[in-house]
């Protein structure tokens, strides 16, 4: 794709913020730099920004912390991939993060069961099971225990959306979409 033809799809689309790669701690840095950035000259609300900031850092940390390695071929060389994308468009209404990144396929089940019973959930269901999972202190195999996605949903206030794309019989690709809408008075 031509450069001018991929910044006039992201203007059509008020992309205000892409990337796609290896989500490292300087790249989580330099996002969120440029979003805060973004938002201060916006004028956005500072509750929104507070917002919408906290759930950019939980898809950033999910990218940086959960990805399934996946082999690709660069000049006859087998070469890891953590390949990652991260968006977050400008709405009328508010902002709308998106993130995905490869899973394995069990996880990726794993975490759209979660992201029903967590849509399932109210304001004060989601304060009670943060606090819950909180308290519990389980933890995955990598450290997690699953208070991101809840507190995702805390702060966008509304449902989250997840899809999966099957790559192949190890792994998928997981898509993760959250709204932050301007605070109103």
């Amino acid at each position: 794709m031509e450069p001018f033809s991929l910044h006039q799809n992201l203007e059509n689309n008020s992309v205000v913020l892409s990337f796609k790669g290896t989500v490292t701690p300087c790249v989580s840095s330099g996002a969120l730099e440029s979003m805060e950035s973004y938002i201060m000259a916006q004028g956005v609300d500072q509750r929104t920004r507070k917002k919408l900031v906290n759930v950019l850092v939980e898809c950033l940390h999910n990218l940086f912390h959960h990805p399934a390695p996946r082999l690709r071929s660069t000049g006859g060389k087998q070469l890891p991939e953590r390949s990652s994308v991260l968006m977050v468009r400008a709405l009328d209404s508010g902002f709308e993060i998106s993130s995905g990144n490869y899973v394995l396929n069990q996880k990726a089940e794993w975490l759209r069961t979660r992201i029903d019973e967590i849509n399932g959930c109210d304001q004060g269901r989601l304060r009670e099971l943060y606090c819950s999972v909180l308290t519990n202190e389980e933890r995955t195999e990598r450290g997690g225990s699953g208070l991101g996605l809840i507190d995702m949903a805390r702060k966008s206030g509304g449902p989250i959306s997840c899809s999966i794309h099957a790559v192949d019989g190890i792994c998928s690709f997981f898509t993760f979409t959250a709204r932050i809408p301007f605070h109103t008075v």
